[in-house]
């Protein structure tokens, strides 16, 4: 060997990946990072119900109350009068939205799950048969992947079509045309307040409701991973061709090709 090619020597060069090292390094990144993703999205908030109180006076934010909503969190409850917030934890059913506080729990579970399937998906594609070209691991993988795919994307737009009516649970009348009870996200004005910091005149309301970071980062991972799939899916199209074309090629009369 020679000493400008032995491993201990300075002048060494490393072999470039191999392309089965390449595409698992192209599937691995984008599944831990789905997960990770998955994962950042269970610690903060996934929707959020705001009602404020402008003075008419001064123009200035005189009252805040803000309902924030994530899977496997009770709802937090912000007041705020002139700058100064108090923040507590509440039930679903004290707040009169139990069948709310189910649906968050079923896209907890959902999100486990997705998470699960994911995780299985990175295990599947470090695994040796992977590596070897095993076609049942191959299999496995793309089902892994979609599986995690589906689920996520399951949690995030089962709110996002089963929430609004959820959110009306128990009122006597339907609702309107842009509320709480008829969108996943909008706003509009919401009569007066007249509480402390509005003295003699009363406050205008505005309520602002729709998805925040949580629910963003849910479906950011569920695109990823579905990209993923697509990915998985292309690559397995292209094997079977080739597999295909060189079978063509061998059961051939002459060995070149197929005879015409």
């Amino acid at each position: 060997m020679n000493s400008s090619t032995r491993p201990g020597s300075p002048f060494h060069k490393r072999r470039p990946l191999g392309s089965d090292a390449r595409r698992r390094l192209t599937l691995a990144i984008p599944l831990a990072l789905a997960v990770a993703l998955f994962v950042a999205s269970l610690f903060v908030g996934w929707w959020q119900w705001t009602s404020t109180a402008t003075s008419p006076s001064s123009g200035s934010v005189v009252y805040t109350y803000t309902r924030t909503f994530r899977p496997g969190s009770d709802p937090v409850l912000t007041n705020c009068y002139n700058g100064s917030c108090t923040l507590r934890l509440s039930s679903y059913a004290s707040i009169g939205l139990p069948s709310l506080g189910m649906l968050y729990e079923m896209a907890l579970v959902l999100l486990v799950a997705a998470i699960a399937a994911g995780v299985v998906a990175i295990a599947l594609v470090l695994a040796p048969a992977i590596r070897g070209g095993g076609i049942a691991a191959r299999n496995l993988l793309l089902a892994a992947s979609a599986v995690a795919s589906l689920f996520g994307l399951g949690s995030v737009f089962g709110l996002f079509f089963f929430q609004p009516p959820a959110m009306w649970e128990g009122q006597p009348y339907p609702p309107g045309s842009n509320t709480v009870g008829s969108s996943f996200f909008g706003s509009r004005l919401q009569g007066y307040w007249g509480g402390p910091g509005c003295q003699a005149s009363n406050c205008p309301g505005v309520d602002t409701w729709g998805p925040t970071l949580g629910w963003y980062l849910a479906l950011a991972a569920s695109v990823l991973l579905a990209v993923v799939v697509l990915i998985e899916v292309r690559a397995t199209f292209r094997r079977r061709r080739a597999q295909l074309s060189l079978s063509e090629i061998q059961s051939s009369p002459d060995g070149n090709g197929l005879l015409t």
